[in-house]
């Protein structure tokens, strides 16, 4: 992991803190942290670092799938560095030409598959797409650059494998050790995040 958690903290508008439930993660849901990885893309040092050490957590699998959008890049550039079959998945199909959900090579019955998106939350982006694949008898695992910490409990629940770069811990540990949070702010954020489990 080295310092990622350190330069994803220095990148502008990637990693938000406030006392205050202020940023838009959904439409009408607020809190007072806001991971935005989309910035990492503007830095290829940064970018680079993310999928080598990504490429080292990913499991022996035939497919590496991009969630769109988040995941779309990172993806890419894995199925590129270990050479795997690489496709995307639409989380909204378009209403036009084929409408399929998926882009790429298609995985089928039997194939080993890897999910691939920036931010794991509370699970639930993702488990549309697991549960697609496994019901079509393809092994899916998921893996993430950032995870609010309950990974855990999402791979119970859902009965897939799930792995995480970073977590919030590691980020709110860096954070303290060089000032970017503050004890009320981390007080008010991990208040927030205990919410999180009701969703799970």
């Amino acid at each position: 992991m080295g310092d990622i958690p350190l330069q994803l903290l220095k990148t502008k508008n990637c990693v938000s803190f406030s006392d205050k439930h202020e940023f838009e993660v959904k439409p009408d849901k607020y809190s007072p942290v806001y991971v935005n990885l989309k910035s990492t893309l503007s830095d290829f040092q940064l970018r680079n670092l993310i999928v080598q050490e990504m490429s080292k957590l990913v499991p022996d699998v035939t497919h590496i799938c991009g969630i769109e959008s988040g995941g779309s890049y990172y993806a890419s550039a894995l199925s590129d560095v270990l050479e795997k079959e690489f496709l995307l998945y639409r989380t909204k199909r378009k209403g036009y030409g084929i409408k399929n959900s998926l882009v790429g090579s298609v995985p089928e019955k039997g194939d080993r598959l890897v999910l691939i998106d920036d931010v794991l939350a509370t699970g639930t982006t993702m488990s549309t797409s697991a549960r697609e694949f496994m019901e079509n008898g393809i092994s899916v695992s998921i893996l993430t650059i950032f995870s609010y910490g309950f990974d855990d409990q999402i791979a119970g629940k859902y009965g897939v494998e799930v792995m995480s770069l970073i977590k919030f811990d590691d980020l709110v540990n860096t954070a303290r050790a060089h000032s970017y949070i503050t004890p009320d702010q981390e007080r008010i954020v991990g208040n927030y995040l205990s919410t999180y489990l009701d969703i799970i």
